[in-house]
């Protein structure tokens, strides 16, 4: 079986086990200098930072290429920062200081 098509089967969809429901809150996105930032009304906030290998004379992030993810098949390696964590639906995460990505995206209604 060709190994490509078989992850083509995969979709995000398929790693949702149960719909909690669904909120509208105001998001507020940015992106500079490595630095990217979402947070979610009052349910919160996740911030990472791009991870910059040492000795890197172009500054230029960590990369993943050529992998199956369902953003993107290249994401720059990122850590999140102290102050992540999100909280809805009685569920609270914690995500301080944990591996994080982030990519290039547009995003169009």
């Amino acid at each position: 079986m060709n190994r490509r098509r078989s992850w083509e089967r995969f979709s995000a969809v398929s790693w949702v086990g149960e719909v909690l429901g669904v909120e509208r809150v105001p998001i507020e996105f940015s992106s500079k200098d490595g630095q990217h930032s979402v947070s979610l009304g009052d349910r919160g906030k996740v911030s990472v930072e791009n991870v910059v290998p040492f000795g890197s004379e172009t500054g230029e992030p960590a990369r993943l290429t050529r992998i199956f993810h369902p953003v993107g098949t290249e994401l720059d390696i990122a850590k999140s920062a102290d102050d992540s964590a999100l909280s809805a639906f009685g569920i609270d995460l914690d995500i301080a200081g944990r591996s994080g990505f982030s990519t290039r995206f547009s995003w169009a209604a």
